[in-house]
């Protein structure tokens, strides 16, 4: 059901539930209790499927004879007259349709209807009924329609309102409250200036002033709902000829537009999205908005119901706050000599709207004012920043300030602030912080590689509510070059290709040469050679010694001999481990022939083939690239980069996990992180056990003595630990 069917529902029940509290003062239930009682049962639950602001209508009276030569016919005046016919007649709850126009006289109040319900110029499009006679204005039913239009009064736009349609019109007013109270319909009127019992058809007229205004600027009101698109300079011109000056709390009308030039702050606009309007007692202040856990007052004005419409003092009102956080608090006042009541509650710590009403009690029986609203708010959050840009792969602080929601200068300190980045290149980044002395809390963030814009909003607790600042942007662009053209930033790569300089291409490594700077680009050396020519060394470059390293073969050992063909000494393809007490040595495949190492066993040539272990391919032995430097951190004659490939290298530092010193973040025995040890550690403990020697970052926890390895030591450990024999630390339970 859309909201203009909700509306029209409740203004059904609200009907309803008048027929039915009708019924309970005549026949039957009259002198039946037990009827009267189950008739005004009806007629409660009938009122409580009708919250009395969903009745409410849309209100628009302008001072303004806009729709006069040069005012704002058309899209002038940005086009408010369109928006708020088209508003109106979308949102009218009236279970009519169309617009109902009374005393358009045709001229220049036709030509202007016309053009605002154009839809060219923004406007509805509705079906339009001209009521000019005076005859048919008193009788016509209002809720055939979905907007009464009232025009300009004659005397200033030519084919406006008469004098006789206008007393007419103000024989029509209780017809009129209901179609706007009870019915939610929507209605509009221009000024009435210079004209006796002007606005007479509202429940107690409105007080006004004939005075002259040119510039104009509209409220919040006015713009957040009807006619955004209005400003201070598309309102302005010559001439609005009414300002509204009374009664107090304007029968629970907004403001929705006021003067600038003088007398400033005159009211030229009136009206609201979704009000009631008050007859005999009016309620105000129509909106409001305070922190949880304070204090609001709400003013009562009370008028005698036929004009001059004088204050009724010395009378009882009652306030009820009939929805909301603070739903059924309720309060008394007597009237003041100037017919005013005053009502002060405290709100609970609790964040929505209150619904508050008053009435009053006189010989016409109970008057009911309109219904105003005050909504509870916790406090605010709001982000700030410096500049909105920011280069690649640097770091950006953005602060967020904790207030009081309607005193930016009552800071709140001791907050917890979460910071995250919600949308952009560096989505997900996140952080927390507490606010100090002053409220405010800072995040800062580094950008990634990537261009764009990220969207950053902050947020913290309040009154058990999450609060949300205002989303901030950084957009984030590259500073510097990109002279090796790859997409990243000079900045953002540690070597970036591109040089001015021999020195900017310096790895600070001696073997691989002398890195130089051609044409900007970085060019890689030529690796130092280190063969000395000598069949019996084995040469390589020391890159801790930044030097060539000659090492005899003598000191170095024989893994496996495959015996050349060409030798008869030995069979063709026969191969052999050498006995523990031969000479160690590795020898190299390019050796000098005919030279001969020998020991009490055997006698090996050295222009034989030795194959040995090779893990990385480089074609050296596993043993001469340690010898000349290559790490092997678990001294088991295989380097590392090999010992990565097979035994993983969680962090990517080139160092194998084996050799890594592991650390577990939570509790001794917790290898699934729910920083307690119990049966859900079970399976990953033993897979950490199973998997030794190639232990994982994430078996950390799985060493329970913490000598870098797992094994059965650990496992007597961990089954002491499941259950409970040893460690009984609460915070690693």
């Amino acid at each position: 059901m859309n909201s203009s069917s909700k509306r029209s529902s409740h203004a059904f029940n609200a009907r309803a539930a008048t027929i039915a509290l009708a019924f309970c003062a005549v026949g039957p239930a009259k002198a039946n209790p037990t009827a009267r009682f189950w008739c005004r049962v009806l007629a409660v639950l009938l009122l409580g499927l009708s919250p009395a602001v969903a009745n409410a209508g849309i209100v628009f009276f302008s001072g303004d004879d806009a729709d006069d030569v040069g005012h704002c016919t058309g899209s002038s005046c940005g086009g408010l007259y369109p928006a708020v016919f088209s508003f109106s007649v979308a949102n009218s709850a009236s279970p009519g349709t169309g617009i109902l126009a009374i005393g358009v006289n045709g001229g220049q109040a036709a030509s202007s209807l016309a053009s605002w319900n154009n839809p060219a110029n923004g406007g509805p499009g509705a079906t339009v009924t001209i009521l000019t006679n005076p005859a048919m204005i008193s009788t016509v039913a209002f809720t055939d329609f979905a907007v009464l239009y009232i025009p300009s009064v004659d005397l200033h736009t030519s084919g406006g309102l008469t004098q006789v349609q206008l007393n007419a019109l103000n024989t029509r007013q209780a017809d009129i409250v209901d179609f706007v109270n009870d019915f939610g319909g929507a209605i509009i009127a221009l000024t009435e200036a210079e004209k006796p019992n002007a606005y007479g058809w509202l429940p107690i007229p409105v007080q006004t002033a004939d005075r002259i205004h040119t510039n104009v600027c509209p409220t919040a009101a006015l713009t957040t709902a009807l006619a955004p698109a209005a400003t201070c300079a598309n309102m302005s011109h010559n001439f609005y000829h009414t300002v509204f000056t009374g009664p107090p709390g304007f029968l629970g009308l907004d403001i929705l537009a006021t003067s600038t030039d003088s007398p400033v702050g005159d009211v030229v606009l009136l009206g609201g999205a979704d009000v009631l309007i008050g007859g005999q007692i009016t309620l105000s202040p129509r909106s409001a908005m305070n922190p949880i856990g304070t204090s609001h007052t709400l003013t009562a004005m009370v008028l005698e119901l036929l004009p001059p419409n004088n204050p009724i003092a010395n009378t009882l009102v009652t306030f009820d706050v009939l929805s909301g956080p603070n739903a059924g608090t309720t309060g008394t006042a007597t009237t003041n000599l100037n017919g005013i009541a005053m009502f002060t509650y405290n709100g609970v710590d609790v964040a929505g709207v209150d619904q508050i009403q008053a009435s009053f009690v006189d010989s016409n029986g109970t008057s009911l004012s309109n219904i105003v609203t005050k909504e509870w708010v916790v406090g605010q959050i709001t982000l700030s920043q410096g500049a909105a840009t920011a280069s690649l792969c640097t770091d950006h602080s953005i602060t967020a300030n904790t207030h009081q929601s309607l005193d930016p200068f009552s800071p709140l300190a001791g907050e917890l602030v979460n910071f995250n980045v919600i949308t952009g290149p560096n989505a997900g980044a996140f952080g927390t912080s507490i606010t100090n002395a002053s409220g405010n809390a800072s995040f800062t963030y580094t950008g990634m590689q990537l261009s764009g814009t990220d969207q950053i909003q902050a947020s913290f607790e309040d009154g058990g509510q999450t609060v949300l600042s205002n989303i901030l942007a950084v957009a984030w662009s590259p500073s510097g070059n990109d002279c090796n053209l790859n997409g990243i930033p000079d900045e953002c790569e540690q070597n970036s290709g591109c040089c001015q300089l021999d020195s900017d291409c310096d790895d600070g490594l001696f073997c691989n040469g002398i890195e130089k700077c051609v044409s900007g680009q970085c060019v890689p050396g030529v690796p130092v050679e280190c063969d000395d020519m000598n069949g019996l060394t084995l040469d390589c470059c020391d890159e801790g010694l930044a030097d060539c390293v000659h090492t005899p073969i003598g000191n170095l050992r024989i893994s496996r001999v495959v015996v050349n063909s060409g030798d008869n000494s030995r069979p063709v393809g026969g191969g052999y481990r050498l006995s523990p007490n031969v000479a160690e040595a590795v020898l190299s495949k390019d050796a000098v022939a005919d030279t001969w190492l020998t020991n009490s066993h055997y006698r090996l040539r050295v222009g034989f083939l030795v194959e040995a272990a090779d893990c990385n391919g480089n074609g050296v032995h596993d043993s001469i690239d340690i010898e000349c430097g290559a790490p092997d951190c678990n001294g088991n004659g295989i380097p590392d980069s090999c010992d990565v490939l097979v035994g993983g290298d969680t962090n990517g530092n080139g160092i194998p996990d084996i050799c890594e010193p592991l650390s577990c973040a939570t509790c001794p025995g917790d290898t699934s992180g729910n920083n307690k040890t119990d049966g859900g550690d079970v399976q990953k403990f033993a897979e950490c056990l199973f998997a030794f020697p190639n232990v994982s970052f994430d078996c950390a926890c799985a060493d329970m003595n913490n000598d870098h390895q797992i094994g059965l030591a650990d496992v007597e450990l961990f089954v002491q630990k499941l259950l409970g024999i040893i460690d009984a630390d609460p915070a690693c339970p």
